[in-house]
């Protein structure tokens, strides 16, 4: 549909998709944050007792955040997609990708640089700097 030639539909639809993707960006940011204090004290109170494995820490935080993240996207899918004028045929596809996937896709990078990186400074410039390439490519 907009392949061939710009028209102002598919400008703003364009306009849109860019404003979800920076929307996700500061959410991302806001995960770091959060991933951080709980990794400290999982470091300093769980790991030298082993009562439960990195591996539980990082899918409980992806539960506990999945369901919060996939009712406030839901909030501005339907806010903004039909306002726009995006046709009903592919609405539940763009439902998927941008409610579902979208929010798992990004906080799972998140919290997979927070949780390679030291502290919380260098998660949010990787952070940056990835979610850069991924706008571009």
């Amino acid at each position: 549909m907009c392949a061939i030639r710009l028209t102002d539909a598919c400008a703003v639809g364009i306009q849109s998709v860019f404003i979800i993707f920076i929307v996700r960006f500061s959410l991302g940011g806001l995960l770091q944050i959060g991933f951080v204090a709980t990794r400290s004290v999982f470091e300093i109170r769980e790991h030298p007792s082993n009562v439960y494995s990195w591996t539980a820490l990082v899918t409980a935080q992806l539960l506990a955040e999945t369901p919060l993240d996939i009712i406030g996207t839901f909030l501005f899918f339907v806010t903004y997609y039909w306002t726009i004028g995006f046709p009903n045929d592919r609405a539940a596809y763009s439902f998927l990708i941008i409610v579902v996937l979208l929010p798992m896709y990004y906080m799972s990078l998140s919290l997979a640089i927070v949780a390679m990186t030291p502290n919380l400074d260098l998660a949010a410039v990787l952070f940056s700097v990835l979610f850069a390439l991924i706008m571009i490519l």
